[in-house]
């Protein structure tokens, strides 16, 4: 029986196909590098919108920029966003889904012992056994029921400790230590050579610091010079690569007041680790929920705020870039 094509991977195999119809009366159609370039995201997320074995959700905003550029039919926006629409919401279930304990297993049925007028018939006891047995009894019931209630008492103070303790803070969400994936993250060695996410993700945050560096993807030879010039000023040894030293200091905090191009790198790390979110360089709302979203997932402090333990996790969470060609030149 035939299944139907999930939403993500339908709604990549479309875009791919606009891409791929552009050409036409003699018109080749655009490189991935340009089309990447004006749709505003990097050619290895546009690469991951248009491949549909491993989709990733591209934002509305690009789905529409797409159609338009592409000159794709008119009729088939509506379905793209049918599709976007469903894909998301797929997304957002897969994220909140919980499973169930498994439930315990039936209990033994009673054994033989148990049974009433199990075994030989004996005699009754004695009066004298029966008024000695009875009064054991009646000895026993007063001890315990002090002893029960104390139980109970200390049980009760047992779970009002735990409650407290266990209780969500002000905002709302519990306070969870790091995954332990979140805590043995490090920060990724960059240096001249590389490419894609951790090329375009110094180079932005370059930038923010007020070094004229172009996010093209590439650390070449201009990036290791304003990487260098920049660990001058922090009094780092100048050597050019971006390491556990370097990476604190150039990284800088992110939250609903920021904008520009940490905001940027911020958007593109988010898109790049499953959670897509448009390349604008304003820290919008789409990005506050990716944010606390992932936050939430690698068990960081929910803050909805990119401090320097969510920027090591999200460049530890990065999945391997996708390449396609044409492989773009180097430009320092």
């Amino acid at each position: 029986m035939q299944h139907e094509q999930p939403a993500g991977a339908a709604l990549a195999r479309l875009l791919r196909q606009w891409w791929e119809q552009s050409a036409h009366n003699g018109v080749e159609k655009p490189t991935q590098q340009s089309l990447a370039r004006h749709v505003g995201v990097d050619q290895t997320t546009l690469s991951r919108y248009l491949n549909p074995r491993h989709p990733s959700t591209a934002p509305l905003r690009v789905v529409e920029l797409l159609h338009s550029h592409l000159g794709a039919p008119a009729g088939e926006l509506a379905r793209a966003r049918a599709l976007h629409r469903e894909a998301t919401t797929a997304a957002r279930r897969r994220a909140h889904r919980t499973t169930a304990p498994d439930g315990a297993g039936d209990s033994a049925p009673p054994g033989p012992a148990e049974a009433q007028g199990a075994g030989p018939e004996r005699s009754g006891p004695s009066p004298a056994a029966s008024s000695a047995a009875g009064h054991r009894t009646r000895v026993r019931q007063v001890t315990a029921w002090p002893l029960a209630a104390a139980a109970t008492f200390l049980l009760l103070v047992g779970v009002g400790v735990w409650w407290w303790a266990a209780a969500p803070s002000g905002n709302g969400r519990e306070q969870q230590s790091p995954s332990p994936a979140a805590s043995a993250a490090e920060w990724q060695l960059t240096q001249e050579g590389d490419r894609y996410w951790k090329a375009w993700t110094v180079q932005y945050l370059l930038a923010a610091h007020g070094h004229e560096v172009q996010a093209d993807g590439i650390f070449g030879k201009k990036t290791a010079a304003a990487v260098r010039r920049f660990q001058k000023e922090r009094g780092l040894l100048p050597d050019g690569k971006v390491g556990p030293r370097t990476w604190p200091l150039l990284v800088r905090t992110v939250d609903s007041g920021s904008h520009g191009p940490e905001v940027e790198a911020l958007q593109h790390l988010l898109t790049n680790a499953g959670l897509p979110t448009d390349i604008t360089g304003t820290y919008s709302a789409t990005t506050a929920h990716n944010l606390t979203e992932f936050q939430e997932a690698h068990r960081l402090p929910v803050t909805g705020e990119a401090d320097v333990a969510t920027w090591r996790a999200l460049m530890a969470a990065q999945q391997p870039p996708v390449r396609s060609h044409p492989t773009p030149t180097p430009t320092g």
